[in-house]
């Protein structure tokens, strides 16, 4: 997103209410639009404050905590300060009354979350406190012909398998022990749109599974390595042993070898790139048509069967969705719109593309709504809801 003037001023809580306003009468201009942008883009309380002021319902839910706190008063002078904006040869219209009030009221927000120092919409918990990913309410697991839903299970010990230790734990994970019963059948776990989970091996292997994911495993670890097969996005920290190495089976073939490490493998089925981004320990990369090996800090893409090796821009771009966020760095349009269409299960169609590169931290709990408003400030680009679908527009 553009570089502004305004980034080191100390912010107006007005100017800022101002540009908000702006925003939701969608009277801006782009150099206002830039400016904006900035201000959400500053910090991740910038960004939840504005996600908060431009929601209709949390407009009232304020509204009415004014009720609650002298809002005779404040109206009072709300409504004082539109006389201001009057012509004193003409009488304004309505809209303009109600767009003075909505700028006082912003105004006010804006000025009370400042001088309080609180994150918090008045009367509610904090976005950031609840910024939990997936509900895990259709994550699936698959043993056999047998499929669970895992939210179905409750806390403590799954009696699946004869001589196999499977444990629910209190934060919704799935931790197998270290079996010594192999009986042949893979476990599949798989995670629907919308939600992730977090499984650890039995070799004590911990995977993150993002939206739209799944890996297939052994109940136990046995013969010469430790291979699991993959689809979509996990993010591994590897238990380390020399003697059994770790291998992760991507769709189009391609083997990812490690003995002990922490990467992010991104591999959906039905895209025709892959990416493998090492942030410790070191990793080989096999494919169809060569050989790889990254150090910490480098991303293989596998395209074509060959690897491209590049350095990682922004660590939290790759790990944020653990965190249940979306970390955008100089990401195009198309690579953040992958990300929705995963998260949100909505396909995408194109009528329009945009070079502009965006920047921003926004909750994975936010609407899509939201979040394509969010994108659209820069001006660039605008987005409609049709058909279960995202029509990109220019």
């Amino acid at each position: 997103m553009n570089e502004n003037r305004h980034t080191n001023l100390q912010p107006d809580p007005f100017r800022i209410a101002f540009l908000i306003a702006g925003f939701i009468r969608q009277s801006l201009t782009e150099a206002e639009h830039d400016e904006l942008d900035v201000w959400v883009n500053d910090s991740d309380h910038n960004m939840l404050l504005f996600e908060d002021l431009t929601n209709e319902d949390n407009l009232e839910a304020n509204l009415a905590w004014m009720d609650n706190i002298q809002a005779k008063q404040s109206l009072d002078q709300l409504l004082a300060k539109t006389k201001l904006v009057r012509s004193p040869r003409k009488k304004q219209p309505v809209y303009w009354v109600a767009a003075a009030c909505l700028l006082g009221l912003l105004g006010f927000m804006i000025n009370y979350y400042y001088h309080s120092g609180s994150k918090n919409k008045p009367g509610e918990s904090s976005q950031a406190s609840t910024r939990l990913a997936g509900s895990n309410k259709h994550t699936t697991l698959t043993i056999g012909d047998q499929s669970i839903n895992l939210s179905d299970v409750k806390t403590g010990g799954l009696a699946l398998m004869p001589g196999t230790l499977i444990t629910k734990t209190a934060d919704g994970a799935l931790v197998y022990g270290n079996n010594n019963v192999n009986t042949g059948t893979l476990h599949t776990l798989a995670t629907p749109v919308g939600e992730q989970f977090k499984l650890r091996l039995p070799d004590g292997t911990i995977a993150w599974l993002n939206a739209a994911s799944s890996i297939r495993f052994p109940p136990s670890f046995s013969g010469v390595d430790r291979t699991v097969s993959v689809t979509g996005e996990i993010y591994f920290e590897v238990a380390k042993n020399k003697a059994l190495p770790f291998r992760v089976a991507l769709p189009d073939s391609s083997l990812v070898t490690v003995t002990g490490t922490h990467f992010n493998v991104q591999a959906y089925a039905a895209e025709a790139t892959a990416t493998v981004a090492l942030l410790e320990g070191a990793v080989h990369i096999t494919t169809a048509g060569g050989e790889a090996s990254l150090q910490p800090g480098m991303m293989g893409t596998i395209d074509n069967r060959q690897v491209r090796k590049t350095a990682i821009a922004n660590e939290e771009a790759i790990t944020g969705w653990k965190e249940g966020l979306f970390v955008f760095h100089d990401s195009r349009i198309e690579d953040i719109m992958q990300q929705l269409e995963h998260w949100y299960g909505k396909p995408v169609v194109y009528l329009s593309k945009t070079r502009q590169l965006f920047n921003g931290t926004i909750a994975r709990t936010e609407p899509l709504e939201k979040i394509l408003n969010l994108l659209e400030l820069n001006g660039y680009v605008h987005f409609t809801l049709k058909n279960n679908s995202i029509y990109v527009l220019p």
